[in-house]
């Protein structure tokens, strides 16, 4: 069991926006956020493509953690959301694009 994302290498936020929409689901209380795959791991936590009937999707990834670092670890979630913004606008959300990586991502 993990906390589920989706690879930017395979897919665009705003595609999976309208992924849930197209779902019946609300994305309005969904969060997105970019976390770089370094980030997760130096937490000692992974990030693994795992296909899933909930968000059935070529890029739904999860954050796994591990025995000797679990997802429970209060202090790595503050850690890791440091680290990184939520985007809450349409323009900051458009800026990520399938296949930017670290090197060509837009935000800071």
């Amino acid at each position: 069991m993990g906390i589920s994302c989706y690879a930017l290498s395979r897919t665009s936020a705003r595609e999976v926006l309208e992924m849930l929409r197209k779902q019946g689901m609300d994305p309005s209380g969904w969060a997105v956020c970019p976390i770089r795959v370094k980030e997760v791991t130096d937490l000692g936590w992974n990030a693994i493509f795992v296909e899933s009937s909930d968000f059935p999707h070529p890029a739904h990834c999860e954050i796994r953690g591990t025995l000797e670092s679990p997802l429970s670890n209060d202090k790595k979630w503050t850690r890791l959301a440091r680290q990184t913004r939520l985007l809450t606008t349409d323009e900051e959300i458009d800026s990520l694009r399938m296949g930017d990586t670290a090197e060509k991502s837009p935000l800071p």
